[in-house]
């Protein structure tokens, strides 16, 4: 099956990305590996009026050391994790985990942001955020400049859905 027409945005930056959510709201999705959504969206399960692509967010990426805890952006790829040295020496639990994601492909294009965002339990890291007490970070669209942090118990609803709200 193929998807239902949508538009399409390429944004370049963190805000210019947060400016299309605020302004399109549920109408759109985040468009991160595309590992969990695309599937989803081929097979008319999700029919987002819009995508937002954020591919193109270099700052988004990364896995960094942050006094003692591990940060990993949302556009990091599972094999970046999958390869990284602080992970395997630090988190020797996610190390492993991670593995476990998909198939090389899939951990080569997925993110660790669409994962967690899906609550794909195809991804392992759910499974992994709960068993770590792993704390997430959203930035609402509405509020760019307060970031609000959960465990992941917190958040995962159901199979393919991520509990973050607007605050309002």
């Amino acid at each position: 099956m193929k998807p239902a027409l949508f538009e399409y945005d390429d944004p370049a930056t963190l805000d210019a990305a947060l400016d299309l959510l605020a302004r399109y709201g549920d109408e759109c999705k985040v468009l991160a590996g595309g590992q969990s959504l695309v599937p989803l969206m081929n097979f008319r399960l999700a029919r987002p009026g819009r995508l937002i692509d954020i591919n193109g967010i270099d700052s988004l990426a990364g896995i960094k050391l942050e006094g003692g805890s591990l940060s990993i952006g949302a556009m990091t790829r599972h094999v970046d994790v999958e390869r990284s040295e602080e992970v395997a020496h630090g988190w020797p639990l996610l190390a492993e985990a991670i593995g476990w994601v998909g198939h090389s492909q899939i951990r080569n294009r997925g993110t660790v942001g669409g994962s967690v965002a899906h609550a794909d339990p195809a991804a392992e890291l759910a499974g992994h955020r709960l068993a770590a007490r792993a704390v997430g970070r959203a930035l609402p669209g509405q509020r760019r400049h307060a970031c609000r942090r959960r465990p992941p118990c917190d958040r995962h609803r159901r199979h393919c859905h991520f509990g973050v709200q607007p605050r309002r």
